[in-house]
């Protein structure tokens, strides 16, 4: 009861002064996780800012909720040269940005040449690099020529919406969330650090006017919390919900539950730079001592399947089924230990050369699915003779930790693309320019992802990246835990939203209120 009594208050506290009672029947309310760190598209860095972002800017082109197909966004077609050297766009005719400038092919070049500037200090960079040259024979047309062919180039296109060049030369880039504009279906009207971000609808949208005219994305960390605002009325879609929240709110006749699995792997991630995790056998150690299908069962609920490697079973062919597996073996895990010279001390925990086994892993504050199976995974390391210690973070500490690798071990999930290229995860390169967390560094899955970058052959593909996901296992980059399905509740006075397996609810100009 005292519980209840509090999350309602918490609940009443964070909505009060954003929404002042009723909204019009128009404006939807979003509940996200986290606050947004940056909405510049060079900069974004995580799910929730490109969620925000993506309704204000748009690519050239775009995956929509089945993520199966590449469609037009602001380019409207495209072609490959024979050589695979270089790519013509054209460009959507009579678009405008939101401050009513014509958006053209040199804001393409400019938005694509800031990216690669190393003093943009863009983390996407090292997937771009390709890029030789950029040409605008005219407003309409963009061309890139690439240094060598370049397999997953088109899904890289999905991946940067398009800034304007009059505008973000004038603002600069450093203060630019009050300042965004795009050509997305909803302009900026303010952001108001860790309480909303007011977004409105665009009168000129080339795709129609949203029917929504106010979107509020409103951040509340607490899964809890975010269910108990959805099933009162205060927010309309709340995602990111644990499996219990989700299994309350579905049963309300108030909200429609969506469910969704994602390409998503959720993760263990050892600090590969950190000495203690040298030696292979103490890595496939960490890998047998956890129990993926218990947390999948007890602490996800069955919504997630576990995980051999970062690629889902879900993506089709590029998946490798015959990789090294885990399951779980805390006797293989102490044996493992021992033969990397690990001896138990006398108080339970493993000692070698006067220091004991002990590290912590960060986590981010509010998310109690990752508080729970942090909890039980510092209970099985404790049964193998590691001290593991939870060092919860708020969001905005959590990524300036991760920016500097500042850390031992972290727990988090990745969501990738379909396109199985994941270079600026575990490329060497990518540790200090790209999302390469787990500074993993290995020079044979550097040559592959290389090799999977030239080749344009889905079939020769398929074999580079089945290697690079056999050795990930063997290799134990991190320990893989699981994919997970995303979990939210839409209220039913909307309908139209629609959850992709990226997780980034790309398509809320199409949600629309109940007549």
């Amino acid at each position: 009861m005292k519980k209840a009594m509090l999350l309602a208050l918490t609940v009443s506290l964070l909505l009060t002064g954003c929404f002042g009672g009723a909204q019009p029947k128009d404006t939807f309310v979003y509940a996200l996780e986290a606050d947004i760190v940056n909405l510049l598209p060079v900069r974004l860095t995580n799910v929730v800012s490109t969620t925000v972002s993506r309704q204000i800017h748009e690519p050239l082109v775009k995956y929509e909720d089945t993520y199966d197909e590449i469609l037009p966004a602001l380019a409207t077609e495209w072609d490959m040269d024979p050589s695979g050297l270089s790519w013509t766009f054209k460009l959507r005719p009579n678009v405008k940005w939101h401050d009513g400038q014509p958006f053209t092919s040199e804001d393409v070049k400019y938005t694509y040449e800031k990216l690669l500037d190393p003093a943009t200090k863009s983390v996407q960079r090292a997937n771009y690099q390709v890029i030789e040259k950029i040409e605008t024979p005219d407003p309409l047309t963009v061309v890139f020529h690439l240094s060598e062919p370049h397999g997953p180039f088109l899904d890289k296109m999905s991946q940067i919406p398009i800034m304007a060049k009059h505008h973000v030369s004038v603002v600069g880039m450093d203060d630019y969330n009050n300042k965004a504009i795009g050509t997305g279906p909803f302009m900026m009207v303010e952001w108001v650090p860790n309480d909303h971000v007011k977004l409105q609808a665009n009168p000129n949208y080339w795709g129609g006017k949203p029917a929504i005219e106010t979107l509020v994305f409103k951040p509340i960390p607490e899964a809890s919390v975010r269910a108990m605002a959805l099933e009162k009325g205060e927010v309309h879609y709340a995602d990111r919900l644990t499996a219990e929240d989700y299994a309350k709110v579905a049963k309300s006749n108030k909200v429609t539950g969506i469910e969704v699995q994602s390409l998503a792997f959720a993760y263990f991630g050892h600090n590969n730079r950190n000495p203690l995790f040298a030696d292979k056998r103490v890595r496939q150690a960490l890998a047998y001592a956890i129990d993926r299908e218990s947390i999948v069962r007890d602490v996800r609920k069955e919504a997630a399947i576990a995980a051999s490697g970062p690629i889902a079973p879900t993506n089709g062919e590029w998946f490798n089924p015959d990789v090294k597996q885990y399951e779980y073996d805390p006797e293989k895990a102490k044996s493992l230990l021992a033969q990397a010279g690990w001896e138990m001390g006398s108080d339970g925990f493993l000692q070698k050369d006067g220091k004991t086994f002990s590290f912590s892993v960060i986590l981010a504050t509010g998310d109690e699915t990752m508080r729970s199976q942090g909890v039980l995974i510092q209970k099985w390391l404790k049964d193998v003779g590691i001290d593991l210690k939870l060092e919860f973070l708020d969001w905005s500490v959590m990524n300036d930790r991760l920016d500097h690798r500042e850390y031992e071990a972290m727990m988090l999930s990745m969501t990738p693309t379909a396109d199985p290229d994941q270079y600026n995860y575990w490329h060497s390169t990518a540790i200090d320019n790209g999302f390469n967390d787990w500074c993993y560094s290995n020079a044979q899955v550097d040559k592959l992802l290389e090799q999977g970058r030239r080749e344009t052959d889905p079939v020769v593909r398929k074999e580079i990246y089945d290697q690079v996901q056999a050795i990930l296992a063997e290799d134990v980059a991190a320990v893989f835990l699981y994919h997970p399905k995303i979990l939210g509740g839409l209220s039913k006075n909307f309908t139209g939203m629609t959850e992709g397996p990226v997780g980034q609810a790309q398509l809320l100009y199409k949600v629309q209120p109940v007549d």
